[in-house]
């Protein structure tokens, strides 16, 4: 009886997993791959003509009980889903520029948060060149 109990446990630990890993399939598949969201930009650089373009994501909520929602422009145009980051598209003569800016890494506050990506990482993430949001807005008077 025990043997079997078991087995019967074993089958359910096992559907479990296979669940899982079903929708972990699921989920990778459905992933929006870079290039959809690089053609967003670029779509949005032509209609826009030559100047400049900021797209500002949402801020981290103030308080740690709240959920964060990524501003859904900048969702949109780079699927970037981490709190406190902005785009800037630059196009001057056909030629388009982009650089996503992010919050640098505190390990201090990733005990409550978790980690979060770093400029190497949001560069691979994205596709785009990534900055601290730190030289946001000296970049954007550099620009503007």
């Amino acid at each position: 009886m025990h043997a079997r109990r078991a087995a019967v446990r074993l089958v359910g630990q096992l559907g479990v997993v296979l669940c899982a890993v079903a929708i972990t399939t699921a989920v990778s598949q459905a992933q929006i791959p870079r290039e959809e969201f690089a053609a967003r930009r670029a779509a949005l650089g032509a209609l826009a003509g030559d100047g400049a373009i900021i797209v500002l994501g949402s801020a981290e909520p103030l308080n740690d009980y709240e959920g964060f929602s990524q501003s859904p422009h900048l969702r949109y145009l780079t699927g970037w889903d981490e709190p406190n980051g902005a785009l800037l598209v630059i196009r001057n003569g056909g030629v388009q520029r982009e650089m996503l800016f992010i919050a640098e890494r505190n390990a201090s506050q990733e005990v409550w948060t978790g980690p979060r990506p770093s400029l190497p990482d949001a560069e691979r993430m994205s596709g785009i060149a990534a900055r601290d949001i730190s030289e946001f807005v000296r970049t954007c008077d550099s620009v503007l």
